[in-house]
């Protein structure tokens, strides 16, 4: 999965994202995750980065990637990347 969208602008409380015309607001948590998949990153992979960075136990990263994947695919801010 790759990131899609550009960030317009960095403030105190996250980020705006643009992507299709569309702008998405981001606290920055959800910005970290994002910016996880730019290199075309599965969720397995960041997953084991949330659990090495945070020290969080496996079921609560995989609850947060997995739900995080879910909702930013629906979307669009996440996808597969172009061929």
């Amino acid at each position: 999965m790759i990131a899609k969208g550009e960030v317009l602008r960095r403030g105190p409380r996250g980020v705006l994202v643009r992507h299709n015309g569309k702008l998405y607001e981001m606290g920055y948590g959800a910005y970290l995750l994002w910016k996880a998949f730019e290199e075309d990153s599965t969720p397995e992979e960041v997953i084991a980065q949330a659990i090495a960075i945070t020290g969080m136990r496996r079921e609560e990263a995989e609850s947060i990637v997995y739900s995080f994947v879910e909702t930013f695919r629906q979307i669009g801010l996440i996808g597969d990347p172009e061929p």
